[in-house]
């Protein structure tokens, strides 16, 4: 009991023992109430000066309950450490059920909760995995979502467990990295990529409540830097909307942050509409109050109010719509690759070289961003969407280049003539590379969408090079035609050679060039 205690703290506690006190007592009190201090999450302990300035400051949201559970985590696993280490049996058994207890809170229950919900529900582990490797947002990617059930229309119902369990912020990070590591390999990155991602998202995670926006700085940086849009690309208000309506949305927007959520109205959206439980409570088909939101979703009130009984939400995902979502952010960022040629092909400067270089990196961004919508389209499948729907959605939105997505091949960018009008405007049209360009379209095409299937640097063969043969016009052998092939890395030839003896001085002096160029000329002779 006096570990760790000095010889002024033992005398201390003698003192408040009081002549013919038990000092036993008041050690067994004294530590007793350390080991509460320490374990046992306290928001007088959270308000240090470091939290308290950190709650100061324009980031960071709630950072006293992560700093309190971080703190008593840490602690819990410390005492459970030391009382293993005592010498006295029945200490020692307290420490193992202490370090028990906690990996039971940590990661057994939420482990047992996902098993029984993968059992009992009809949605797989597959189909959870793939929502939230290709569609959930940002804060749900580390968390434990535990499937309750499909409705009618294919949509999937999820609780998200992590909002329950005050200790998943200690685990969430690794659940985020064991997921991260597996898209990267989903994805075909090497390792050196994988540990980098690995390590970003893990830190990311760890301190995004103490470095992420704060609800009001986010709020305002919305109607401001970002040109209103959210961070996750919400809009706020129309550029086209008059001065009037953007600046009363971009009022009902930040007024948003500080509304409590007692009241029944919201206004994220900058236009006031009943909450979610107003609906569900007095919404109907045909009253002032609609049950059904703007996104389409139809609020029932037993379910809202057990929402407010128990704090615990039921969310939905209906693939459709997060397809929609994610195409076109996915159709923007093949966009955005495209830039990368765009930018030079307009360039007064711009050479042969700059202009094969930049063809090449826009066609590696793309490839990148193929591979993650190859693998939105294999998620949308394992959820249970045919072929056929997920085309039917892509042209209903107006989402093209998809052919080669869904059939799992690359297709390469291509020269547009938009690119030639502007190599022509700035000068340098006679620099165009075309016989590069036609090389590296030639050697990316096709390459397998799906990682297990090879990677670009397995698929690309260098393109031969031969030095030309001096033709002399001789009857005995015709000039050849070259046609590109892509089964074979040697060209195909037109026209065949009329019979006879090959010329050896045509055939060059080195020996290898000289066996290439005599079955050039032996081909189809």
């Amino acid at each position: 009991l006096t570990k760790g205690m000095d010889e002024i703290e033992i005398n201390q506690l003698i003192k408040q023992a009081g002549e013919g006190g038990d000092v036993l007592d008041e050690l067994i009190k004294n530590r007793a109430a350390q080991i509460v201090r320490d374990t046992v999450p306290n928001y007088n302990k959270a308000s240090s000066g470091l939290v308290q300035l950190g709650r100061r400051l324009p980031v960071g949201n709630f950072i006293s309950f992560p700093a309190e559970i971080y703190r008593t985590g840490f602690n819990i696993v410390k005492q459970g450490l030391d009382d293993m280490a005592s010498d006295i049996p029945a200490i020692q058994a307290r420490g193992r059920n202490r370090l028990l207890g906690f990996v039971t809170t940590t990661t057994i229950i939420p482990t047992a909760v996902l098993e029984m919900a993968y059992a009992t529900t009809g949605v797989g582990r597959e189909e959870m995995d793939a929502y939230k490797r290709s569609f959930a947002p940002r804060w749900e990617k580390g968390s434990v979502l535990v499937p309750i059930g499909k409705t009618d229309d294919g949509k999937i119902q999820y609780i998200n467990f992590s909002t329950s369990n005050p200790y998943d912020v200690l685990s969430r990070f690794a659940n985020r990295a064991i997921n991260e590591a597996d898209d990267a390999v989903r994805e075909g990155k090497d390792v050196g990529q994988v540990i980098e991602d690995l390590a970003l998202g893990t830190l990311s995670e760890v301190f995004e409540p103490f470095m992420s926006e704060a609800m009001l700085t986010e709020a305002l940086i919305d109607v401001t830097a970002r040109g209103g849009r959210t961070a996750t690309g919400a809009e706020v208000y129309n550029p086209s909307d008059s001065f009037g309506a953007r600046q009363s949305k971009k009022f009902m927007h930040v007024v948003d942050t500080l509304m409590p959520n007692l009241l029944p109205i919201n206004v994220s959206g900058g236009v006031p509409e009943p909450s979610r439980f107003l609906r569900g409570v007095f919404g109907s088909e045909d009253g002032m109050i609609s049950s059904v939101d703007k996104m389409g979703r139809e609020r029932d009130p037993l379910a809202e109010f057990a929402r407010q009984a128990t704090g615990v939400s039921v969310l939905e995902f209906d693939p459709k719509r997060g397809m929609e979502y994610g195409a076109y952010r996915l159709s923007q960022s093949q966009t955005d690759a495209k830039r990368i040629f765009n930018r030079v092909t307009d360039d007064s400067n711009a050479n042969a070289n700059s202009l094969a270089n930049a063809f090449q990196k826009a066609n590696d961004a793309k490839l990148r961003i193929d591979r993650e919508y190859y693998q939105m389209v294999e998620d949308l499948r394992s959820m249970g969407l045919s072929d056929s729907d997920i085309r039917r959605e892509f042209k209903k939105n107006n989402i093209g280049g998809i052919k080669g997505v869904m059939r799992g091949e690359f297709e390469p960018f291509k020269v547009t003539n938009k690119n030639f009008q502007e190599m022509r405007r700035a000068g340098v049209y006679n620099q165009f590379p075309r016989e590069e360009i036609q090389n590296i379209r030639r050697n990316m095409n096709g390459i397998p969408l799906a990682p297990d299937e090879g990677s670009p640097t397995q698929r690309r063969v260098p393109e031969p090079t031969f030095t030309p043969i001096p033709v002399q016009r001789d009857s005995s052998l015709q000039q050849p035609v070259t046609q590109p092939v892509q089964a074979s890395i040697f060209p195909t030839f037109t026209q065949t050679r009329a019979p006879g003896p090959v010329d050896p001085a045509l055939l060059g002096d080195n020996p290898v060039t000289a066996a290439l160029n005599a079955q050039i000329a032996n081909r189809r002779g």
